[in-house]
């Protein structure tokens, strides 16, 4: 074996090393050891340093770590930190009313009974309709988008009639509806088979049943008797003061089979983020609450179903609907449609279940700004009324003119069957 020969190392130089090593074992200790943390030593907090941090575009007023905003460190927020404001509608503003002790139905409560006439801009169902396709929201395809006043120059039943029969013999599979009904009141789904020639319907948006009696005569008298019906007094005064008309669009069905309404989203937004969202599904000829939904894609405790009834169901998107058609209002709602247009192909008795999933198709199907959906528990709505409180009490708002709303309605109170429409903004 080969010996590797050692130098000799004085005693006084040898004990000098392993004081050096000593040395450097507890001090990596120390950097290494999980045991010891941040917070065991609190002189370590203290800063004395001088360095200047400079504000610029990239500076981030939030950035959470362990409960503590690290943005704030050389910054604390306030006046110094520009953080761009909320811009509000001025016609959603009911900071004059709150007290702060506000419950959820004492917030819908104001806004039931805001006589703001732009506000039936978001009721207006043929006036959405009309508008929606200008700045790119999907709906389902309409066949008919007429104000009673449209129908006829008489404005009696026996006219509209007529001109709603006629429109109707040209359609097939339709949903047809008043403009200024909510939930599903005055609503007729009718679907033509044409192997058969049987046709199967509802009057109540669930199942639709194949029958021997369908009078498409009915059909149109109970649309143009609509058209002449007062909205209760239970609404919201924009919903009763907008114009009534009529909608005739594709129907929508589900994936579970061409005989049921599709999946509905009812998208809750906050100050312009989405909040919560309730799924809604007919089974059985019944409508069920298929529970409510967090921003982030989970459900909230104790409120029904706990999975997406479709494995790729995109709900990034169905949050971005909302959000979209959510900017600029202290609270509103978007419902969507999760579903199939029955002319498309994978609407077909034979498609598969998978070919179903694939072809989703997510279309609004209308909004609003009083909702009166049904929570199954208070607390939920109790934090909706916190948040909502919130933005007017803490939040950074700036009261802007409402610039969405064509400037037509604004003085007419209706919309035409425009291509593009003039707002204030882009009149100024």
């Amino acid at each position: 074996m080969k010996m590797v020969a050692c130098k000799k190392i004085p005693l006084c130089g040898f004990l000098a090393m392993i004081l050096v090593l000593l040395v450097h074992q507890v001090t990596a200790s120390d950097k290494t050891n999980p045991t010891c943390s941040h917070s065991d030593n609190e002189s370590s907090k203290v800063d004395e340093s001088t360095k200047e941090w400079e504000m610029t575009p990239h500076t981030l007023s939030e950035f959470r770590v362990a409960g503590v905003n690290l943005a704030e460190y050389k910054h604390p927020l306030g006046d110094d930190l520009v953080k761009e404001s909320f811009e509000l509608f001025e016609d959603f503003d009911i900071s004059d009313q709150i007290t702060g002790d506000e419950g959820w139905d004492d917030l819908l409560e104001y806004r039931r009974n805001l006589k703001r006439p732009s506000l039936s801009f978001y009721v207006d169902k043929v006036a959405r309709k009309r508008w929606l396709p200008t700045i790119d929201i999907e709906q389902p395809r309409t066949f008919a988008v007429n104000y009673g006043s449209e129908l006829s120059e008489s404005g009696q039943v026996e006219d509209e009639f007529e001109a709603i029969l006629e429109i109707l013999e040209d359609q097939m599979d339709y949903a047809a509806k008043p403009s200024h009904h909510s939930t599903t009141s005055g609503v007729w789904l009718v679907r033509e088979h044409k192997e058969s020639g049987e046709v199967s319907y509802t009057t109540s948006a669930k199942e639709l049943r194949t029958t021997n009696d369908f009078d498409l005569g009915k059909v149109a008298s109970s649309l143009a008797k609509n058209l002449h019906s007062e909205v209760p007094l239970k609404e919201s005064w924009a919903l009763i003061n907008a114009k009534p008309g009529l909608i005739v669009e594709e129907l929508f069905v589900a994936v579970e089979g061409d005989y049921l309404p599709p999946l509905e989203f009812c998208m809750f937004t906050i100050w312009g983020r989405l909040w919560i969202a309730q799924m809604n599904y007919v089974r059985d000829d019944k409508r069920w609450a298929g529970g409510f939904i967090l921003r982030n894609g989970t459900f909230a405790k104790n409120s029904g179903q706990h999975e997406f009834p479709y494995e790729d169901l995109d709900w990034e998107y169905l949050v971005s609907i909302a959000e979209r058609l959510g900017a600029n209002k202290d609270m509103s709602r978007t419902d969507v449609f999760v579903g199939l247009p029955v002319s498309s192909p994978a609407a077909r008795s034979q498609a598969s279940r998978e070919w179903r999933e694939d072809s989703l198709v997510y279309a609004v199907s209308e909004c609003e700004i009083y909702p009166t959906t049904v929570f199954q528990d208070d607390k939920i709505t109790e934090e909706g009324a916190r948040l909502w409180i919130a933005g007017y009490k803490i939040g950074n708002y700036t009261r802007v003119p409402n610039t969405e709303i064509p400037k037509e309605f604004l003085e007419t109170g209706m919309l035409s069957a425009a291509p593009s429409y003039e707002t204030i903004e882009q009149e100024e």
